[in-house]
């Protein structure tokens, strides 16, 4: 089954390459919050933006839209 997440950024990510309040949505073949690689690939698939910097899903608010 699939989960899908709405992940608002709390603060800019990668140095300012994705800036606070941008949200991405992620989908996750589990009942969880997405993890820091699921929220790296959603960046560069909807965004075009490639985050090399370290950050982890706390940089974001993430809600449970659906499953």
């Amino acid at each position: 089954m699939a989960y899908l997440f709405r992940c608002t950024t709390k603060q800019s990510i990668g140095g300012g390459k994705v800036p606070k309040g941008v949200t991405i949505q992620v989908v996750t073949q589990y009942d969880r919050p997405p993890q820091t690689n699921e929220l790296r690939n959603a960046i560069k698939q909807q965004l075009g933006i490639e985050v090399k910097e370290s950050f982890s899903a706390s940089y974001f608010n993430i809600e449970k839209v659906r499953k």
